[in-house]
């Protein structure tokens, strides 16, 4: 993570673990997504980290998880795309917690981007299609090769919202 000063122009380097040296470390940083308290929330390798500007201090969260995307939602939720399902933020008990339930097969999959739709249903593109959530978070319902999505497996990558409202997925 790097900080630019415009004041003299230089950069600073913040190390969340300046012992690591492995190549996908906790020090190899992306996404990065800010919220409004200023708090920086960031995603790893080796993990999600909130790091506070004025301390200088990083937390960090759910070490055992490869971070793709992390998203904040129209209501202040904020989520995590993992290498093992959808997490989303308890501020109460300040953790990731998982959205899925265990016994599903999307608790463990891959999530590579999410956005939310002006209906505030919650999209999120997968290795097993794209998947979109209803606005109270209560259900869901996965395009797959019955609406043609499996066509891009494996390679649907990220989402976004276009202007107009449409939902983007980005594949190979």
């Amino acid at each position: 993570l790097f900080r630019y000063n415009s004041g003299d122009g230089s950069f600073k380097h913040f190390l969340i673990d300046p012992n690591d040296t492995v190549e996908f470390s906790a020090n190899y940083v992306d996404p990065i997504l800010g919220d409004s308290l200023g708090t920086l929330w960031i995603g790893s390798a080796k993990g999600i980290l909130r790091f506070n500007p004025d301390t200088e201090k990083f937390v960090h969260y759910r070490k055992d998880l490869i971070i793709p995307c992390l998203y904040k939602d129209s209501g202040g939720t904020l989520w995590a795309g993992t290498s093992k399902g959808l997490y989303r933020y308890s501020r109460s008990e300040d953790a990731f917690l998982p959205f899925f339930d265990s016994q599903l097969s999307l608790s463990n999959e891959r999530i590579y981007g999410i956005v939310e739709d002006r209906s505030k249903n919650l999209w999120l593109s997968t290795p097993a299609g794209i998947i979109k959530i209803n606005p109270s978070r209560d259900n869901q319902f996965i395009y797959g090769s019955k609406y043609g999505v499996s066509e891009f497996y494996p390679s649907i990558g990220s989402i976004h919202l276009s202007r107009k409202g449409e939902v983007m997925v980005g594949s190979e």
